[in-house]
């Protein structure tokens, strides 16, 4: 009898074990239970079936003005016009440290990329550089294949060499009209004059002879990357 009581108890003992085992593996199949939570296996000749995702956790905003710790600063900000209203149609942060260059163009790859910019619009695929220095913020028009300026104006006076950042001053590159402004100027109501600019073909055509007369004369042939300097 005491022989029948231990067989009993041994098979209870090794129900009791398999019915836990059960539930762990009933549970895993679609617990929140992140303990349970495991990612399920490949289906054969179908697509894997995603792991969980991982819970969201929000980013802490980071200051404009924590650029001494980080080594990046993004006090001002650029905006594109529309030409005929002056209001922006494209904005977005300067963000550059001490050594990057913060580019202005046509090209893809350039940092800030005009809105509907073409050729036709004297509007260089890289045209324009933004850099910081130990006297602040400084922009350059960067020389064309061809070793020409790239055509940059302010008040209708064509901008071969760099120029300090004036807020809120419009600069046409080409026909294209930008401005920079101060992060804290930065609103969605801000407008522009872009000017009445009759500037010819004729006009551009000389000015093109004159960026290239002046990139002979300095000897100026920087590529916008090292040496980007006032």
């Amino acid at each position: 009898m005491k022989e029948f009581m231990s067989y009993l108890i041994i098979i209870a003992i090794m129900a009791l074990i398999g019915f836990i085992c059960y539930m762990i593996v009933k549970r895993s199949n679609g617990s929140t239970d992140p303990i349970f939570n495991f990612p399920k296996p490949s289906v054969p000749g179908g697509d894997p079936v995603a792991a969980p995702a991982a819970p969201h956790i929000p980013v802490e905003e980071v200051d404009d003005e924590a650029g001494e710790e980080t080594g990046i600063f993004t006090e001002w900000a650029v905006v594109q016009l529309d030409r005929a209203t002056g209001v922006p149609i494209k904005k977005k942060n300067i963000k550059v440290s001490e050594k990057a260059v913060f580019t202005i163009g046509r090209n893809k790859s350039c940092d800030f990329v005009l809105e509907g910019a073409t050729p036709e619009d004297y509007a260089s695929r890289k045209h324009l550089g933004v850099r910081r220095d130990e006297k602040g913020y400084f922009a350059k028009p960067f020389p064309r294949p061809d070793k020409s300026k790239a055509l940059t104006y302010i008040e209708g006076q064509l901008i071969v060499g760099s120029f300090d950042l004036v807020d809120r001053q419009v600069i046409l590159l080409g026909k294209i009209p930008i401005a920079f402004v101060r992060n804290e100027d930065l609103r969605k109501d801000l407008k522009f004059n872009p000017g009445t600019d009759k500037r010819d073909q004729e006009s551009f055509e000389r000015d093109y002879e004159n960026t290239m007369a002046f990139s002979r004369n300095s000897g100026a042939q920087n590529n916008g990357s090292n040496g980007f300097t006032r």
